[in-house]
């Protein structure tokens, strides 16, 4: 696990785009999440169920955020029972179907804001 101040120090070295995404992809996407860092095992049976669920992919499953790292790098804290564990899933059919499911309520949101 990589700590707060060597990511922050590694984004600050980095001045390339390329480079941003290798930090992103190496420290933020890759690897096994803190939150499992004891039980890997459990980590894929909890990817596998939301994804089953949701009818993606295994691999667009992601744990972000403190659960992640072990620590929240926007606040000054590390993660603990009391966290919660942000999951991002990176589907575009996913994605376009909530998307169109929701226009129709903005839409209507939008006339009863304006009237």
């Amino acid at each position: 696990m990589i700590t707060k101040q060597e990511l922050l120090d590694k984004i600050e070295q980095a001045n390339s785009n390329d480079e941003y995404l290798r930090i992103v992809r190496k420290y933020i996407i890759h690897g096994i999440p803190y939150v499992f860092k004891d039980n890997p095992n459990l980590y894929y049976d909890f990817r596998e169920q939301i994804a089953t669920h949701w009818h993606v992919g295994f691999q667009e499953v992601l744990i972000l955020g403190s659960g992640k790292l072990g620590y929240s790098y926007h606040k000054n804290s590390v993660f603990s029972d009391e966290s919660d564990i942000d999951v991002a899933i990176i589907n575009q059919s996913l994605f376009e179907s909530f998307y169109l499911a929701l226009i129709p309520q903005h839409y209507n949101l939008t006339l009863f804001i304006s009237s």
